[in-house]
């Protein structure tokens, strides 16, 4: 087992899960009479991201985690989602680009420096120190803060959905 082995699949994994969530969301709204809308701005508390911040957070995490521990620059993308389709396209491409990282490229990324400087936090630490207490961590966050906002709106998701039982062939579509 490699830092890739430990980072790739799992975001990957990840992103499938988000993918299911948010055609599971649409549909739901679709057969319900929902305005969509509405469940793209649900959230917990008034203090934290909405769903398609939630969305947003995990692509960011999954493409500039996986730069960080490349030691490279993934692409940005903006914060513009509205619709289900223009998330579930975000989450397309972010798989796209973790496809497109080659296994040999994670040789040196348990050991490379990795600094985070935003807002009031600045911390360095070793790849996979960064893996490990960071960025799956933050992945599984979002990815537990969506379930939560779906669950709270009423959509009949659980925890085999949020381990992704249910995608054990899926793709993102």
């Amino acid at each position: 087992m490699n830092m890739f082995d430990l980072t790739i699949p799992p975001l990957r994994r990840a992103l499938r899960v988000m993918d299911f969530y948010m055609a599971t969301a649409d549909r739901y709204a679709l057969n319900r009479g929902i305005d969509p809308a509405l469940l793209i701005q649900a959230r917990l508390a008034p203090d934290m991201l909405n769903l398609a911040g939630q969305v947003q957070r995990i692509s960011d995490n999954a493409r500039y985690g996986a730069a960080r521990l490349l030691g490279g620059h993934a692409p940005s993308m903006e914060d513009s989602e509205e619709t289900f389709v223009e998330l579930k396209q975000r989450l397309a491409k972010t798989d796209i680009y973790l496809a497109d990282i080659d296994r040999a490229d994670f040789e040196a990324s348990a050991d490379r420096a990795v600094t985070l400087s935003f807002r009031s936090v600045f911390r360095s630490m070793n790849g996979f120190e960064y893996l490990s207490e960071i960025l799956m961590p933050n992945v599984y966050f979002h990815q537990a803060t969506t379930h939560a906002i779906l669950r709270g709106q009423g959509l009949p998701v659980g925890k085999r959905d949020y381990l992704g039982e249910t995608l054990r062939e899926a793709a993102i579509t």
